[in-house]
């Protein structure tokens, strides 16, 4: 598990130091964050960042010097705000827990806590946790459980 942790972190390593920006939250809970140069729009003018973060089958918390800011479930407006808060902050480190990969994005005085919801693949839907898009062209997939890959993209963020 070790051996996994590091090579995570090999993966994400180069986003530290890189603000954020056009963060957002997506369909749901869904929240969306990205690094980086913007990459050329889409036929449908999304602009997505050469790093494309995407919490996605996963509960996340963002919690500040003072406690706990926003929860997945709270009512939109309060995701929406607290997403906001994360636009132009630098991210600082990467914290990979196991066994499930719980993990802990920090930025300057705030950190997003993701926390896997599903334990193993249900059927064809991998549903992972949280994913990104690297400007390689491939997509780190962590979770479920304590599973993650990293493999070529088939087609933007989004």
């Amino acid at each position: 598990m070790n051996a996994d942790i590091e090579a995570i972190n090999d993966l994400v390593g180069p986003l530290l130091g890189r603000p954020a920006w056009n963060v957002r939250v997506g369909v749901g809970s869904n929240l969306s964050l990205e690094f980086g140069g913007p990459t050329t729009p889409y036929a449908d003018g999304v602009v997505f960042g050469e790093w494309h973060l995407w919490v996605s089958m996963a509960a996340w918390r963002l919690d500040g010097a003072n406690g706990v800011i926003a929860g997945s479930e709270d009512p939109r407006a309060s995701l929406e705000s607290a997403a906001q808060m994360l636009e132009g902050r630098v991210l600082t480190a990467v914290d990979v827990q196991p066994p499930g990969l719980e993990t802990v994005f920090e930025f300057e005085s705030l950190g997003v806590h993701v926390f896997p919801l599903f334990s193993r693949p249900q059927s064809t839907d991998p549903l992972a946790s949280w994913m990104l898009w690297m400007p390689s062209g491939r997509i780190l997939s962590v979770g479920p459980g304590s599973s993650w890959s990293v493999e070529e993209a088939k087609a933007g963020p989004g």
